[in-house]
């Protein structure tokens, strides 16, 4: 027996005697004075009492929330998920470079953030509220969104725009979701934007065709199957204004949002997946 268990076993021993003890000059005490020793029997023998041990074979693991997930392609740090597919963002234009992913079980898929070696992912079921079918609507009730504070969000042919409104209020912030990139509103320095390029989707086939809900307190995301969203998918039916046609796929021109309507944007110029673009 080890020392520790000996000492274990030596204290359960000691413990054992005294409530014998207890127990025997109880028969001889005047009524109050019994009440108060068997309230202390009570005790002794609850302090006593091993507790509750599981099974040495049950083992919990809880699924890491983040795991390293390099992308040795990347070309320099603008680099970010597109959909299925991943891009790089240079002045030249984007590129279009390897998505590796975790060699890991994952609920609902996985959600990456960073570049190059300090690239990470963790599962999209950790992050935001699961879809509910009803009929062919499935409905995200509390969607993702940039971090705790109030935004409006819209869809952008698979992408994801969103507008911060106010901070959160009564709370402390949690952290921001690094998946998203952000930028100012342009004439609008105050005003916080900020773009998800591979947003959540329901589980299944699709495509998908997804909007934003603001009605009832929380936001929500619902999502419909429909046309494809161009952005991130095969060139073939040609991509949307803001986009480019790389190696095959729909690669949005720039990372960081500067938009939110059109009217933020210069003369001849348009808001595109939360981007100034030249008008086609």
């Amino acid at each position: 027996m080890s020392e520790r268990g000996a000492e274990g076993l030596l204290s359960a021993r000691r413990g054992t005697a005294l409530i014998e003890r207890t127990r025997a000059s109880l028969a001889h005490r005047p009524p109050r004075a019994t009440l108060a020793a068997s309230a202390l029997l009570v005790a002794l023998t609850l302090g006593c009492a091993e507790p509750e041990r599981a099974p040495a074979s049950v083992r919990v693991t809880a699924a890491p929330r983040r795991v390293s997930a390099p992308a040795p392609g990347d070309l320099g740090e603008a680099c970010r998920d597109v959909g299925e597919v991943r891009a790089c963002f240079r002045p030249a234009g984007p590129a279009r470079v390897p998505r590796p992913l975790p060699d890991a079980p994952h609920r609902g898929g996985w959600r990456c953030s960073g570049a190059g070696a300090a690239r990470t992912c963790e599962e999209r079921a950790l992050g935001a509220g699961p879809f509910v079918a009803s009929g062919a609507l499935h409905t995200q009730r509390f969607a993702r969104l940039p971090d705790d504070g109030q935004w409006e969000c819209a869809d952008f042919d698979g992408a994801v725009l969103c507008r911060k409104l106010a901070d959160s209020a009564g709370t402390v912030a949690g952290r921001a979701d690094p998946a998203f990139s952000c930028g100012n509103r342009r004439g609008h320095p105050s005003e916080r934007l900020c773009l998800d390029l591979a947003p959540d989707l329901p589980d299944g086939e699709g495509p998908w065709r997804c909007r934003f809900d603001h009605t009832g307190g929380d936001v929500a995301r619902l999502c419909e199957p429909g046309p494809p969203a161009t952005l991130g998918r095969a060139c073939d039916a040609g991509c949307a204004t803001g986009a480019d046609c790389v190696s095959g796929a729909c690669l949005p021109r720039a990372e960081t949002p500067n938009c939110w309507l059109d009217a933020d944007c210069d003369a001849g110029e348009v808001c595109a997946l939360g981007a100034c673009a030249r008008a086609r």
